[in-house]
């Protein structure tokens, strides 16, 4: 049996930011098989998460596998790695399918941003003009279209 993890913020759709994502789905597959036996919510607690969680201290998700994402930087990659968790950057939405695509060795796969998630990163954020600001921070409202609040909402 394998673990793998998907982030998906909205509970529908695959979302980035993983390094700051709360909400994911939890799979336990047969990777012999190509088949999901189970898949469960998993909601972090804000200090759970990989930007807010302790460098070397157990984590929730430590017995995972993989992780899927839309997005994540090198510093979460770094620290996926340092635990022995495939970290994955994917084009795929669509959570299920995504894990079917892993399975079978045909997930589509992103390029991960050389750049470390920090604070001063956000608040480097808050300087920017509005028109950079306010575009779509990779959340989703419950329809699954932009939540509107930009960029903004990480400052």
């Amino acid at each position: 049996m394998k673990k793998i993890v998907v982030t998906t913020q909205n509970r529908r759709t695959i979302t980035g930011y993983a390094a700051r994502c709360r909400n994911h789905q939890v799979f336990i597959v047969q990777p012999e098989r190509k088949r999901i036996v189970s898949c469960e919510a998993h909601e972090l607690f804000k200090n759970e998460t990989w930007f807010d969680a302790e460098t070397g201290q157990p984590h929730p998700f430590d017995e995972m596998d993989v992780l899927i994402t839309a997005g994540m930087g090198s510093g979460l990659k770094a620290e996926l790695a340092g635990r022995s968790i495939e970290g994955l950057v994917t084009t795929e939405k669509d959570p299920k399918a995504a894990v079917k695509m892993y399975l079978r060795d045909i997930l589509p796969i992103a390029e991960i941003e050389e750049f470390h998630d920090t604070d001063a990163y956000i608040e480097d954020l808050s300087r920017l003009p509005n028109e950079v600001r306010n575009k779509c921070c990779g959340n989703t409202d419950l329809n699954g279209g932009c939540c509107g609040r930009g960029l903004r909402s990480l400052v």
